[in-house]
């Protein structure tokens, strides 16, 4: 009498082999989607970085251009960071940003886009914006901040015991590119830094 063959027909095994690669392909491209979103995102933040704005910025040009909208972009400079990492330590500094990039996400829409430019500077992207739109942002955002300001003054004493604090604030510029206009963002951007800076340098000249 012959042995009873045990083994699994051979396209039970193929079939096994094949959903062993698509769980496994499944995997990688999950892996593969996290490195992706990591690589355009602030790991200080977790906001948005300038290599997001570089992949990404000629397909929304292009989007606002087609649904004739304007894009706003406001140009945001966190006041006194070096004075706050100096005096505080940059654990606060960076808490400090933390709660400013959660206030900036606050003060958008889900549609818009928030980038730590770099350092101390932020960029904001504003969908379907008009010359109102900017303001109306900037005017959210610093309302937002003079309640964080409430409950989250720092305070300490410097070397010679002298009472010193810290609260947060930012300088803020705006711009606005219409669906119709060919300039550079770049330029645009560079515009928006200007207004930011002469803000900042008007109201606060011992701002880093």
């Amino acid at each position: 009498m012959k042995p009873k063959d045990e083994s699994k027909p051979p396209y039970e095994a193929l079939e096994k082999r094949v959903a062993e690669l698509e769980q496994r392909n499944n995997f990688l491209e999950d892996e593969n989607n996290v490195l992706r979103e990591q690589s355009v995102r602030d790991g200080k933040t977790g906001l948005y970085n300038a290599n997001f704005y570089n992949r990404n910025i000629a397909d929304i040009v292009g989007r606002s251009s087609q649904k004739e909208e304007g894009i706003g972009i406001v140009f945001i400079d966190m006041n006194k960071l070096k004075y706050l990492n100096d005096n505080f330590g940059h654990k606060e500094g960076d808490r400090v940003m933390r709660d400013l990039a959660r206030i900036m996400e606050s003060s958008v829409k889900s549609i818009d886009y928030v980038i730590r430019w770099g350092g101390d500077e932020f960029v904001i992207l504003l969908s379907n914006a008009d010359g109102s739109t900017g303001k109306s942002v900037i005017d959210r955002i610093t309302d937002k901040i003079a309640k964080y300001n409430e409950h989250n003054r720092i305070e300490s004493k410097d070397k010679k015991g002298n009472p010193i604090s810290y609260e947060l604030s930012v300088s803020c510029g705006y711009e606005l590119r219409a669906h119709t206009s060919t300039e550079p963002m770049d330029d645009i951007i560079d515009r928006s830094d200007k207004l930011m800076y002469r803000q900042k340098h008007g109201t606060d000249k011992k701002s880093d």
